[in-house]
């Protein structure tokens, strides 16, 4: 879910990362599936989709 919203966003992960509040290795782990991302992340980067589609 991280990378497709990352790629919905046209980020990078290291641009992804500050918007986020967390690390790019943050990011990276989420990605490969190495950690389960806090549910605040996952509503941040919500809203930053559901935002660009406005």
């Amino acid at each position: 879910m991280i990378k497709e919203s990352r790629k919905k966003l046209k980020l990078t992960q290291v641009e992804l990362a500050p918007l986020l509040g967390v690390s790019v290795k943050s990011i990276k782990n989420y990605e490969q599936g190495i950690r389960t991302p806090p549910k605040s992340v996952l509503m941040l980067l919500e809203r930053l989709v559901k935002n660009k589609g406005e």
